[in-house]
This record gives structure tokens, C-alpha cells and sequence, in this order.
């Protein structure tokens, strides 16, 4: 608070103490005035109503005698200051201190004569055409055996009234000026006391705006103002320890947003940058001298696949997440992720966008892909000639025993590597996308009764199938599902092997369970099912010349359809493999 707008604060608040004080000594003056010039009528009326009695008891005497009347109203205005008029039950004037009673009129009709000649003392009020002035009349009856026989009248001038009453207001008028100095020098006091704590409260308020929040309010008065200095204080002390949280927060927020390798960019709701951290600038391979803030997110990241999930975002208010490629830069493959940022009426406010670099661990997904193509081709035919020669030999009629049985084990061996290396190349094809699908309207219950035939050459089993479903699909390889979902029911159940297959169709697509009363799979490997080499008895799967792919390009095969697959199992209770298949084309796709 600036000096000049302290010393208004105190100004009007001494003003307005000023002013109470005023209106309050003004209203007394004007009801007190009026009162006491009542009070003092009042008690003037009364004392000459006391004289008049007594003169009364003295003309009771008197009467008839006119001559000791007129005597006696000399001696008692004379006595009294005031005027007295003595008249008989006719109204006509016995006696006056001013005038000749012979030459005054009769007084009967005067209203105080009427009243005290009906028994009562009158009071009256009024211009005096004899004198000529304003008097005051006080009129008694005098009686005499309960019957008036005369009045007393006595007057007095109020321009004495007058003068009393400018002697009143002069009075009043000093002990006004006298008690208006005392408010005002008390107002002024209280509101230099009032404002003074106000006052700082107000600066150390500014400086706490200003980002000062050591500064407090120092005032030990246990009254209103002292107890809100300290609430004051306490609200400081929690407000500071509140924003060193934050602070400690937004220090540590702050850094892990400077030194993650994840890029993170804020949009508001018109599209505009309002954060972009150090890692996303270095993704976009922005100039770290460019301002963002402000700008149009497009125009910072020059990107329209970005654009596409804000637009989805924005409308779902729901988490997105896609890999997008620029080819531009190298084809740089970025996962992002959108995020809506809403506020407590789940009303969108921006939505914030987090950019992982993923292209080094995709070339190294790629190599890899690569690698295991190049070594399966490459190891396919010295795994061929090795199981050739391994059979040759054990068609050799003068092999003993253990070359018999030596060469048995390379031949079934060599014969479980060609399979793994058939497999892996499959897996490769399916992974890197190099299959180019033939897809024709097949009823999916064929498709997996021939399975059935092909498998029942070899093994021992019994296969049941219900419902049927038409979809688009690759025949050869949803043989290959088939055989592989049926060969692992085998493998895992006690033979015969009993295997339940259910078609179910809708308008969008088919719904297709395998169920098998095998061993079954604890529920904790149930997510690793569909991993590449993964298998829950390892020690089965190698004697029945397992290879833990088959699963594996099961998934890849029902996705690269645009299925999903699953499994639910409860071990020694059999499992359920399941997967979806759509009737009809994606948009974009053909045949």
C-alpha cells in the first residue's frame, strides 16, 4: 500500500468517525432542543399554578370585597414577576395588575377562564392584544362550597422564554464544538490504530504477490484485528510450505522432463504449443533457439499423422496410440501416444502428446527378423543332407545295433531341427509381412476337417465339430492354424485325444474355440503361450518333438487377417484355444 493510499484509507475512516459523531450530536440537538424547552414551560406552568392556589386561598377571603381583590393581585404580581387577573363566576375582571379592572373586558369566553371556571386548571397560549405579546395564561378556580366563585389568572411573557431558549442553544452549541473536537481528535486516533495493521497486512500481501512469502504481520493485540494478524501469519506459513512442495515438485517434474528420452509436447484446446520438453525438440530436430510456445502444434512438428491422433483424441476423449514413419527424415518410426487433459467437468482442455524414437529398435527388430531368415535358409540344407545320409545309413543291412539306433536319434533329430527351420521361416514371412494372401469366402468347418484328415494319418484322436462359418480367409494357411491347434491338443492330452470344435458366426465376423481335455496351463503362463519357443512342459514337447513356434505363428497368422486369438485353461482341466476371424474385407484391403 503506497503512502497516498494509506493516508486515504485514513482519511476516510477518520471522516466517516467524524461524521457518526456529528450526525449523532446534531440528532441530539435537534430532539434535545424542543425537550427542554417543553421541560422548562412545563415547569413554568407549574409554578405559576402553585401561586395561583395560594392567591386563590387568599381571594377565597376577599370576596365580594372588589377594592382588596384589586389590592391583592397589585401585591402578588409584585410579589411574583407576573401578571395576575382575578375574575367572578360571570367572567367579568375583580382585580389586575396591569389594567383598571373597570375598563377591561369581560374574560369569560378567554379558553383557561372557561376551563378553570368548569373546576379544571386551564393553560393557554397566545398573542396578548392587550400587552402585545406572546403570553402564557394558567388559570385555577377558586372554590367555595364545591362551587367556583372565582378565577385566578396568572401570565407571564414568553419573549423571556426567548431569551432562555438562545441561552440553551448557545450552551448546547459549546458542548457540541467541545465534544465534536473530542471525536474528531479520538477519531483520528482509532483510525490511525485501525488502519495501521490493515495497512501492512495490505503490504506484506503485495509482497507475497510479488513472491515474498518470508514477510509477516507483526501486532500483539489480543483482540479482532491481533487474532486475523495471526491467522494471517498461519495462512503464510502453510502457503509457503505449500509452494516449496510445489516447487520441490515442479524442480523435480522439470528435470525429468529435460533429461527423459521420451518427447513430450501440451496442446490447448485451439491447437496451440503450450510445453515442449528439450527431447521432443531434438525428435523433430527443431532449432533449440526456436520459440514454441504459441505456435501451431502442426507448424512445430510439421507432421499431419500427428494431427490424425489429435483429431481422434479430441473426439473419443480417450488415450490413442500409433507408430507413425517419417519418410522424410530417413524413415524415422516414432510410437506416440495421446493423451486428453480434462478438466473436473471432464470438459477438454489440450491434449498432451509423449513421442518415443523407436526407429534404432526397429531396424534391430528388423535385423534380427533378418537374421534368423538368413540362418534358417542357410541351415536348411546341411540339415537336408545330414537326414539324408542319416537314413541311408540306417538302410545299410549290416549296421550293428548301436549304429542303428545312433543313426535313428540324428534322423529324428535332423528331422525336429528341419521342422524348427521350416517353422522359423514361416514365422519370419508372417512377421516381416512378406505373405501375400489369397483371400477367397471358405467355410471355415472344412477348412479344419481336412486338418482332421491329414492329422488322423498319424495320430489317434477323435474330432468334433459344431456350427459352421464363412469367412475371407488364405486356405493355406488357416490349414496351417488348424493343424497347429489340433497337433497341440494332441500332444498335450492323454491319447485317444478327444478335441471339440465350435463355429459360431455373425455379421462381422466368426468365432472359433478348440477345446482339448489335456493337461492344461497354470493360470501365471497363460501370457507367454503365444511366445516364439515358449512351452509349459518342455520336457514333453522335446520327447513328442515339439517346437514351441506353432502357437506362435498361429497369432501371427489370425492378426495378419485382422483376428485376435486367446486362451483360457485351469491346469489338468484342459484348455480352450479361441480366436476371431472377420467375414468380410477391411476397407482397403482386397483379395
Amino acid at each position: 500500500m503506497t503512502l497516498r493510499t494509506r493516508k486515504s484509507f485514513q482519511f476516510r475512516l477518520a471522516v466517516s468517525f467524524i461524521g457518526i459523531i456529528f450526525l449523532a450530536l446534531l440528532l441530539m440537538g435537534v430532539f434535545s432542543f424542543p425537550a427542554l424547552k417543553r421541560v422548562y414551560i412545563s415547569h413554568l406552568e407549574e409554578n405559576l399554578r402553585q401561586e395561583a392556589l395560594l392567591i386563590g386561598e387568599v381571594v377565597r377571603e376577599k370576596l365580594p370585597d372588589e377594592k382588596a381583590i384589586q389590592n391583592l393581585a397589585l401585591l402578588a404580581a409584585r410579589d411574583t414577576g407576573a401578571r395576575v387577573t382575578i375574575v367572578d363566576q360571570q367572567g367579568s375582571v375583580l382585580g389586575d395588575s396591569e389594567k383598571d379592572p373597570r375598563q377591561m373586558e369581560n374574560h369569560g369566553q378567554r379558553p383557561e377562564i372557561k376551563e378553570a371556571l368548569a373546576g379544571k386548571t386551564g393553560v393557554a397560549q397566545r398573542f396578548s392584544s392587550t400587552l402585545g405579546y406572546q403570553m402564557l395564561y394558567v388559570a385555577v378556580p377558586v372554590e367555595s362550597s364545591g362551587e367556583v366563585k372565582a378565577v385566578v389568572r396568572m401570565s407571564l411573557p414568553l419573549n423571556e422564554v426567548a431569551k432562555l431558549q438562545w441561552y440553551l442553544a448557545l450552551i448546547l452549541l459549546i458542548s457540541f464544538l467541545m465534544a465534536g473536537g473530542a471525536g474528531i481528535f479520538a477519531g483520528i486516533v482509532l483510525a490511525r490504530r485501525l488502519t495501521a495493521p490493515l495497512c501492512e497486512m495490505t503490504e506484506v500481501v503485495e509482497d507475497m504477490a510479488s513472491g515474498n512469502l518470508e514477510r509477516r504481520v507483526y501486532y500483539h493485540e489480543d483482540d479482532v484485528i491481533g487474532k486475523l494478524a495471526k491467522s494471517f501469519n498461519r495462512m503464510a506459513d502453510t502457503l509457503a510450505a505449500k509452494m516449496r512442495q510445489i516447487s520441490d515438485v515442479t524442480n523435480r517434474l522439470k528435470t525429468v522432463l529435460n533429461t527423459t528420452g521420451n518427447g513430450f509436447l501440451l496442446i490447448n484446446g485451439a491447437g496451440k504449443v503450450e510445453y515442449a520438453n528439450p527431447a521432443f525438440v531434438r525428435i523433430f530436430r527443431i532449432p533449440p533457439d526456436t520459440s514454441l510456445l504459441g505456435r501451431n502444434y502442426l507448424e512445430v512438428a510439421g507432421c499431419y499423422e500427428l494431427a490424425r491422433i489429435v483429431e481422434a483424441v479430441i473426439s473419443s476423449k480417450k488415450p490413442q496410440s500409433r507408430e507413425i514413419t517419417l519418410y522424410g527424415r530417413g524413415e524415422q518410426v516414432l510410437a506416440v501416444q495421446g493423451v486428453p487433459v480434462l478438466d473436473e467437468g471432464d470438459f477438454l482442455k489440450g491434449v498432451l502428446l509423449v513421442v518415443n524414437d523407436i526407429t534404432q529398435l526397429k531396424r534391430l527388430e528388423q535385423v534380427r527378423k533378418d537374421f534368423v531368415a538368413d540362418v534358417s535358409h542357410e541351415l536348411k540344407t546341411p540339415i537336408t543332407v545330414i537326414r539324408g545320409f542319416a537314413e541311408t545309413i540306417l538302410e545299410e543291412p549290416e549296421n550293428t545295433e548301436a549304429v542303428t539306433e545312433f543313426s535313428r536319434i540324428i534322423y529324428n533329430e535332423a528331422g525336429r531341427m528341419e521342422k524348427i527351420i521350416k517353422n522359423l521361416l514361416d514365422l519370419s514371412k508372417l512377421e516381416t509381412g512378406n505373405v501375400q494372401l489369397k483371400r477367397e469366402p471358405l467355410s471355415l468347418r472344412s477348412i479344419a476337417e481336412e486338418a482332421g484328415r491329414f492329422l488322423k494319418q498319424k495320430h489317434d484322436f477323435f474330432l468334433e465339430l459344431q456350427g459352421d462359418g464363412v469367412a475371407m480367409v488364405d486356405y493355406d494357411l488357416f490349414l496351417q492354424v488348424f493343424l497347429n491347434l489340433f497337433d497341440n491338443a494332441i500332444k498335450y492330452s492323454r491319447p485317444p485325444a478327444r478335441i471339440e470344435v465350435s463355429f459360431e458366426e455373425n455379421k462381422s465376423k466368426v468365432f472359433v474355440k478348440v477345446k482339448d481335455e489335456g493337461i492344461g496351463i497354470p493360470e501365471r503362463e497363460l501370457p507367454r503361450v503365444f511366445e516364439r519357443f515358449y512351452r509349459v512342459d518342455k520336457a514333453r514337447s522335446r520327447k513328442t518333438g515339439g517346437t514351441g513356434l506353432g502357437l506362435a505363428i498361429v497369432k501371427h497368422i489370425i492378426e495378419l487377417h485382422g483376428g485376435e486369438v486367446g486362451v483360457q485353461s485351469r491346469l489338468g482341466q484342459g484348455s480352450v484355444f479361441y480366436f476371431t476371424v472377420p467375414t468380410m474385407l477391411p476397407c482397403g484391403q482386397n483379395g
